[in-house]
């Protein structure tokens, strides 16, 4: 590294095990001088690395004062780097698995049981080199395309490469994994035939970005650790929140279209907009009445939202005015919906916590914002509850 200093600095590690450091390592570096000489040594534990629970310690940015590693500052300019490459293993199986059923539990735990059955490290048997998991809001925003033969959608999509020195081995990796879905009904799993499937399996994990496509790409991100024990209620939670979303566009939508038929057929027919009185009023306290009271899995459906703007449509046919009105209502308004999706590397516990935002509306981001501190503080409340174990709450508050 060129410091600012003007000297170039080397940072060694010294007792580098060459494999992914382990709770209990010791991890040594030295910094030494143009010359070789020992500027500093420097010793960190593994749990200055990784949490108790946790494959990934996100927050610990200083790491001991090793220059350039793992900063969101400048130490100095990195100029060379050594990097450890390790041999292509020579065997791999691609598979997808979709979970249905009624909440997201079973790929919560599911994702649990992969890690205890495939332990680090591998000691030269078959292991995964990927575990990547995607939501239901993810399967919606990129058209993904179900495998399974069932109607509904998957509430989560994990892919798998299993990985040996041979065939034998990946093949009994996934019958290891096969053997532990006789637990879980509500999970199909899909092993790819051939390479051309498997980079199809991989191609939606790539569309990923196409969640922020309505709020034109923009996006705000946020990277969190949980313990895998804990993913479960973090998915209860994240679900309500999204329910409560929901519930919040569609009575915002009511509301505008309510202060919209006062304006304009008040300017343009009063008198029909007095003998509509009744039938409005019971229009728009059926529909609040049914968004409040409606279950999850209708209200994502809109089907309530549908009839009553379809409703609404009849009730103003003779004025195009209204309803090219309420159009650009309805559309405003969804558009500034809010949903907090997630995709994780699920065998570090390591979630990607991204909601779309419109960057030019105030108030959106200010919803947004204090979303994300209430996210940033369940996390903070599902570590303190005993890695997630009582994760039974999907409040959102």
């Amino acid at each position: 590294m060129a410091m600012p200093s003007g000297q170039n600095w080397t940072v060694v590690r010294t007792n580098h095990q060459l494999r992914k450091i382990l709770p209990d390592d010791t991890v040594r570096f030295e910094v030494r001088d143009d010359a070789g000489a020992t500027i500093k040594q420097i010793q960190l534990l593994g749990p200055e690395i990784r949490k108790k629970g946790l494959w990934k310690d996100i927050t610990n940015k200083a790491l001991g004062g090793v220059p350039g590693l793992q900063k969101e500052g400048t130490d100095g300019v990195i100029t060379s780097a050594r990097f450890v490459l390790y041999p292509a293993y020579k065997a791999k199986q691609t598979l997808c698995l979709e979970f249905f059923g009624a909440d997201f539990d079973e790929a919560s735990h599911l994702i649990v049981e992969l890690s205890r059955a495939f332990p680090f490290p591998a000691d030269h048997q078959e292991t995964l080199l990927a575990l990547e998991h995607f939501d239901d809001e993810y399967i919606r925003a990129i058209g993904y395309k179900v495998k399974a033969a069932r109607a509904e959608t998957p509430l989560a999509v994990l892919l798998i490469d299993v990985a040996g020195e041979n065939e034998e081995q990946t093949t009994r990796g996934v019958e290891r994994i096969r053997a532990l879905l006789a637990g879980h009904p509500n999970t199909v799993m899909f092993v790819a035939r051939n390479k051309a499937e498997a980079t199809r399996f991989w191609q939606d994990r790539k569309k990923l970005g196409a969640i922020a496509r309505r709020t034109n790409a923009f996006k705000m991100n946020e990277d969190i650790v949980l313990p895998l024990e804990a993913l479960a209620g973090f998915a209860h939670y994240i679900n309500a929140v999204n329910i409560d979303e929901e519930r919040f566009t569609q009575l915002r939508f009511a509301t505008r279209a309510e202060e919209l038929l006062a304006k304009i057929m008040l300017r343009e027919d009063p008198e029909q907009f007095a003998a509509q009185a009744a039938a409005r009023e019971g229009l728009f306290a059926a529909f609040r009445a049914r968004v409040q009271s409606e279950e999850p899995r209708a209200l994502r459906s809109l089907a309530a939202l549908r009839e009553f703007e379809h409703s609404l449509a009849r009730l103003n046919a003779r004025l195009p005015s209204v309803l090219e009105a309420l159009e650009r209502a309805s559309k405003h308004i969804r558009d500034r919906r809010i949903v907090v999706a997630t995709h994780m590397h699920a065998g570090d516990g390591n979630v990607h916590v991204n909601i779309p935002v419109l960057s030019n509306d105030r108030d959106m981001l200010e919803r947004v914002d204090h979303r994300i501190d209430e996210v940033m503080a369940k996390v903070v409340s599902l570590w303190r509850r005993g890695l997630g174990r009582a994760w039974q709450s999907a409040s959102p508050s």
